[in-house]
């Protein structure tokens, strides 16, 4: 049965229509849908009529049981004369030859080759060859496409006469008016696989056989219909894949890009390495549900056999989710994308997040293979450039951060609840590792509190070394400051965080420090990057910027926090009027839809 009962509005049928027909149509209002070539057409009752049942696709339609409704059989002379011809003559100038079938039957047949009906047939073409023997066999024998006639037994001309309808394998086929004049009434038995039916759909035709006049040998092209079913139909499917769904700034950026893309006509299917923290389930990211699929490090000895047997499971997912482009979010996982991207043969895109990338290690990922690479810094996109294969595919991406205040978003409770009492507090935020140098940040929170400055210090994030975490406890107990630095551990509500913080300090980089920055809180970037090549962090302007790792250095820049409290305020003020003409999700959404797009036109 239908999936859905409600009709649309005749907005609704307007954004459809243009939806669906982007070559001939601009644009569309609550009262008419507009032509390119400056023409108006009221969104009359006949347009709407076509709405009036929807055709049935997914779980809820029993494939190959008879309808009750005709979607598709109802059409509106005016609009599909407009847009297809309204004579022989103007019909046939129009008319484009592809070869049917090549590798199996390879005939020569007239179709439409206005808005791409002539394309969306070779695909349906290609994607048929690909079937069983039997399922070719069946598919080989076209019975008609370009005919212009009226419909038996009215004055209304056919599908046929616009050529955006193919009928096949008569053989197989039942029509009702047959059963009718045969059998004295219409009761449809279904003889045509699933399969068929379901290609031709991918590529915008309704199938006959799902009328309750049925026309089972029928496909014509109708994609308003099937979006009017399936709102993702026609989007682009994006596989974006990530190491693991937590909470931390390279996930935080996925789930920002997975939100955007669906209303640019993309559909992103979120593929994660690892599972979370949360357990044996992987949420979902953005409102879209995740999917876990084991990719274990590629160039881990260990490894060498396991790591084929995850990328063909990857490659399998991908081919049976008719992936269109592959955008790897996490750049240790570049071979598996590369792997089944090579045999797809779709675009992939990499985003390089972390610096410190020679042209070894950046050679070792397969990063020349990629179509595009992104890279989040200019630090970053100066490592790339040294790669020779990747001149011309490189394109600086910053990352993004919510600029719409949650809810609730007060550091008053947090401070409660962890018993900071007075005192400036500063945090430092990121999974426990050498790299993020949660032990410097220590060593200078000593510094200052042997100053006896009035000051608590937070660290957020898990433990990815228990080594260094270790390391760190000890220093932290041998000194007596665990009163005075939290180790908070994992942490979700990140705008609670920065709320309750006074100073973010930052010593490996990340899009936290745009967090920060968009909350109205000073940033201290220290022994990170010089301050020439920041990208958005100017010291003394809307950031205290350092490329120093010396201590003392790091502790005089906390200092200047501390007694300069006009320099803190200026800062955070600054910084968070910078974020929000720099940091809103939509300006990194559309960077990389332009991307997707220009890949996409290529092929």
């Amino acid at each position: 049965m239908p999936t859905n009962h409600i009709q649309p509005s005749p907005e609704e049928v307007g954004r459809l229509l243009v939806r669906a027909y982007p070559d001939v149509l601009t644009s569309s209002d609550v009262d008419n849908i507009y032509w390119l070539d400056g023409a108006a057409m009221p969104i009359v009752p006949d347009l709407l009529e076509q709405f009036a049942s929807v055709y049935p696709l997914g779980p809820e339609y029993v494939f190959g049981e008879r309808q009750r409704a005709d979607p598709g059989r109802v059409r509106s002379m005016s609009f599909f004369q407009k847009m297809y011809g309204a004579s022989r003559g103007e019909v046939e100038n129009n008319m484009v030859a592809i070869q049917w079938m090549p590798k199996s039957k390879n005939r020569r047949i007239l179709v439409s080759g206005v808005n791409g009906v002539d394309r969306q047939l070779t695909k349906v073409s290609s994607d048929l060859e690909k079937l069983p023997r039997m399922l070719r066999k069946l598919c080989a024998k076209v019975c008609g496409t370009f005919n212009w006639r009226k419909i038996a037994g009215s004055d209304l001309l056919s599908a046929h006469a616009f050529g955006i309808a193919i009928d096949i394998n008569v053989a197989s086929a039942d029509y009702w008016q047959w059963d009718l004049e045969k059998h004295g009434k219409a009761e449809f038995v279904n003889r045509f696989p699933r399969e068929v039916v379901e290609v031709f759909e991918r590529h915008g035709f309704i199938w006959g056989g799902k009328w309750k006049h049925y026309d089972s040998m029928h496909f014509e092209y109708r994609p308003e219909l099937i979006m009017a079913a399936d709102p993702s139909y026609g989007h682009t499917k994006v596989m974006l894949i990530g190491r693991k769904p937590d909470a931390y700034g390279a996930e935080r950026q996925l789930r920002y890009l997975a939100e955007g893309l669906p209303s640019a006509g993309f559909t992103p299917i979120i593929v994660h390495a690892e599972m979370g923290t949360t357990g044996d389930t992987i949420p979902s990211v953005g409102g879209l549900e995740a999917v876990h699929l084991a990719m274990r490090p590629w160039r881990k000895f260990s490894n060498i056999l396991i790591r084929y047997s995850d990328a063909f499971a990857l490659l399998k997912f991908a081919q049976e989710q008719q992936i269109q482009v592959i955008h790897c979010s996490y750049q240790w996982l570049l071979p598996y994308a590369s792997f089944v991207a090579r045999r797809m043969g779709i675009p992939l895109i990499g985003h390089i997040r972390r610096p410190n990338n020679g042209v070894r290690k950046l050679r070792s990922l397969g990063c020349y293979k990629c179509d595009a690479v992104i890279a989040i810094s200019n630090r970053i996109r100066n490592e790339l450039l040294q790669v020779h294969e990747l001149k011309g595919k490189i394109h600086l991406i910053t990352d993004t951060v919510d600029l719409v205040p949650s809810e609730g978003a007060s550091g008053s409770g947090l401070l409660d609840e962890l018993k900071l009492n007075g005192g400036i507090v500063f945090g430092l935020v990121g999974r426990i590792y050498k790299s993020k140098r949660q032990v410097d940040f220590a060593k200078a929170a000593k510094l200052l509190l042997d100053k006896n400055y009035d000051a608590q210090f937070v660290i957020i994030g898990r433990t990815d070394d228990e080594d260094y975490y270790h390391e760190l406890t000890s220093f932290l107990q041998a000194n007596d400051l665990t009163d005075k630095v939290h180790l908070l551990g994992h942490r979700d509500d990140v705008a609670q965080l920065l709320a309750c913080m006074d100073v973010l300090v930052s010593l490996s980089g990340g899009s936290i420090m745009y967090e920060a920055m968009a909350a109205g809180k000073p940033v201290i970037s220290a022994g990170f990057t010089k301050p020439e090549y920041s990208t958005h962090l100017v010291d003394g302007v809307n950031a205290l910027v350092t490329e120093s790792k010396d201590l003392q250095v790091l502790a005089a820049q906390m200092e200047r926090t501390l007694i300069e409290p006009e320099l803190c305020r200026r800062l955070g003020r600054t910084a968070q009027e910078y974020a929000e003409s720099a940091f809103a999700a939509s300006i990194m959404v559309q960077a990389v839809e332009v991307i997707y797009d220009d890949l996409l036109n290529r092929r």
